[in-house]
Formats: structure tokens, C-alpha cells, sequence
């Protein structure tokens, strides 16, 4: 999930990534040519990750959720990153 604010964006930083971290859905599984080679493809795509692992769309649907619901109505102007510590490296 991404979201943009209104102002415009400055040029990235030294080492900032813009990039999705991998989500196992049935997008991302569609990526391969077949079912056996889908596990593959998220298991490597997963192990680049700090956490060792792709994420489940449960996952990021509870980080949603938090912003959404009333527990978070006092965030404002912060990042959340559901990235799998991607962000950190």
C-alpha cells in the first residue's frame, strides 16, 4: 500500500529506495510460469528481506486497519513501514 500527500515529493536521498516490499498474493505468484515455480519465486523474493520472508496481505490489511480504526486517530504525518525491515537496510 502507498499513499502520496499533496506536496511534491523532493529527489530521493543517498541510499532511499521507492519500492514495494513482497506481498504473497496472487499477483505476485501470477509472476511465474507456473504453480511450482510460484513458491520459488516468493521464498527468493522473500529472503532479500531482514525478516527472511515475503508478507501475507494480512499483514499489511492490520496495519490498514490501525490507521483507519479510532486507536489510530491520534497518528499523523508519520511513515508506517509494513516492509519486512526492507526499509532499514
Amino acid at each position: 500500500m502507498r499513499a502520496w500527500s499533496a506536496r511534491p515529493r523532493t529527489p530521493p536521498r543517498s541510499g532511499e529506495r521507492d519500492r514495494a516490499a513482497p506481498i504473497d498474493t496472487e499477483g505476485l505468484r501470477g509472476l511465474a510460469p507456473d504453480a511450482a515455480s510460484a513458491d520459488g519465486l516468493v521464498r527468493q523474493l522473500g529472503s532479500a528481506l531482514p525478516l527472511g520472508r515475503a508478507g501475507r496481505p494480512e499483514e499489511v490489511a492490520g496495519a490498514v486497519l490501525f490507521l483507519a480504526s479510532g486507536q489510530g486517530s491520534f497518528v499523523t504525518g508519520s511513515e508506517l513501514f509494513v516492509d519486512g525491515g526492507d526499509g532499514q537496510q
